[in-house]
Parts: structure tokens; sequence; C-alpha cells
């Protein structure tokens, strides 16, 4: 099994060690290869009926991040780009984690996701 060079980190589907999916989301067990493990809660938001939103204003089928290894969560609109460093401030994790948090999580809600790669000057 050969891991991808640029990421250094496995393809997703072998990274994915366990995925549970429900009638809300997914639970997932994510072993990136690179010597962390991952566990996460991705979660589909219900609106309430009086206002067409749901937790912390984000349009119905928007998403409840969990990262359960941190205990920390945070919301997403249900569609839009992905950018590492929301996740960075949002979880509290590291330029590492948010990147591969960002992989993982882009992957299983439909979305493109910045791999925070600098930018190239002239």
């Amino acid at each position: 099994m050969q891991n991808d060079p640029e990421t250094r980190t496995k393809p997703m589907d072998q990274a994915c060690r366990f995925v549970e999916e429900g009638p809300l989301g997914y639970f997932i067990e994510f072993q990136p290869g690179n010597g962390t493990r991952y566990l996460v809660g991705l979660s589909r938001l219900n609106a309430y009926p009086e206002t067409r939103k749901a937790v912390g204003g984000v349009e119905e089928g928007g998403w409840l991040v969990t990262w359960i290894n941190a205990k920390k969560c945070c919301v997403l609109q249900p569609e839009g780009y992905l950018a590492p460093h929301f996740l960075q401030e949002k979880l509290g994790t590291s330029r590492a984690d948010a990147i591969v948090l960002g992989r993982l999580i882009a992957h299983f809600t439909d979305r493109e996701v910045d791999t925070w790669e600098p930018a190239e000057t002239e």
C-alpha cells in the first residue's frame, strides 16, 4: 500500500477504518497513515419550523461537525467551500490536523477543500 506522496496520507477509502452511517449522518474512525487517529461525527441539522434555520443560524441540511478526540464541534452550512483555517479556528486544531480533517469532512459532505498550499510567487 503506497501513501500519497503529496499529503503523506493514505487514500480516503483505505484511511476510513470504520464508518457508521445513520439516518442523520456519519460516525467515522479515520486513520490517514500519518500516526494519527481521528474520531469524527457528521450530523445533518434539521431546521426549526418557525425560522427555517437550524443551530447557529445554519440553513436546513447543514452539518454539525464533532471532533470527538478534542471534544469540540462546529456547524457548517449545507454547501460551500471548506477552508482549513476555519476548522483550525473553530475546532482548535493544529494546521496539520485542520488539513487532514478538512479532507475527511469535504469527502463526506460533498464539498471542495483548500489544501492550504502556499501561493506561488513570481
